[in-house]
């Protein structure tokens, strides 16, 4: 674990490919949180956040596939088999269920997906201090617990915000959510904050 309030990544940053482990159950995330950096009152403050530092424009595509992160995801979380445009690099249809609110989404075009730690939270945690390279993988973070389906009002509901401003409109989902963001906060060494 980095120091507090160096906020840097690991040694060596979790690659952007998918993983299909489950995640550990709820009293591991508790020995994450507990191992986790708290942010240090005078860490130096982050310069303003920019959102194409992270996300260069959109969604990239690292197996140069011509199906970006986005996709992949879709790809990866719907429910059934999913059905792509005439050039196969686009999500048209599937079945998804919103990871927050439980509601049922049949096109591509009503999901969107949810950074579950914010690209502008994690920057002001410290990962403006990430090279460019960094900061795209972990915009494009393929992993379960980073990058999840979820409907546009949720995500508009969520924006921005960390666990302590909003929480999930499901309750049932509070323990995956809660879970997700530890591991994804330990994952690329990020701290948190108290009080």
């Amino acid at each position: 674990d980095g120091a507090a309030g160096t906020a840097t990544p690991s040694e060596d940053p979790p690659e952007a490919t998918a993983t299909t482990e489950e995640g550990p159950p709820a009293a591991d995330a508790g020995r994450l949180l507990d191992k986790l950096a708290i942010l240090a009152p005078d860490a130096a403050p982050a310069p303003p956040y920019e959102r194409d530092d992270y996300d260069a424009g959109g969604w990239l595509d690292f197996d140069s596939d011509c199906q970006s992160t986005r996709h992949e995801v879709l790809q990866r979380e719907s429910l059934t088999d999913v059905t792509f445009d005439e050039s196969g690099c686009f999500v048209e249809e599937g079945r998804w269920i919103d990871a927050w609110s439980g509601e049922v989404l049949r096109t591509a075009e009503e999901a969107t997906i949810d950074h579950v730690v914010p690209l502008s939270h994690a920057h002001a945690m410290g990962a403006w201090m990430w090279d460019e390279d960094t900061k795209h993988r972990f915009a494009n973070d393929e992993d379960p617990t980073a990058l999840v389906v979820v409907s546009q009002p949720t995500n508009s509901a969520k924006g921005n915000s960390p666990p302590e401003e909003w929480l999930p409109p499901e309750e049932s989902t509070w323990c995956r959510y809660a879970d997700s963001w530890v591991r994804t906060k330990d994952r690329w060494d990020l701290p948190v904050t108290v009080g």
